[in-house]
């Protein structure tokens, strides 16, 4: 199924997921993200992008 928002087309069964990381100076860093896998991999520094705080 698909929504149309602001001129965007939505799949609506997209899943997003929010998470907490917690960091190597002990804090937590809390995100967003449609990927959450690719998400992980790039606050571990594993691939290339984001992940400058983490």
């Amino acid at each position: 199924m698909m929504q149309k928002m602001a001129n965007k087309e939505v799949k609506s069964e997209e899943r997003h997921y929010v998470y907490l990381v917690r960091c190597a100076d002990d804090s937590l860093y809390c995100g967003w993200t449609t990927d959450i896998e690719r998400r992980i991999e790039a606050h571990n520094g594993l691939i290339p992008g984001g992940a400058k705080y983490t």
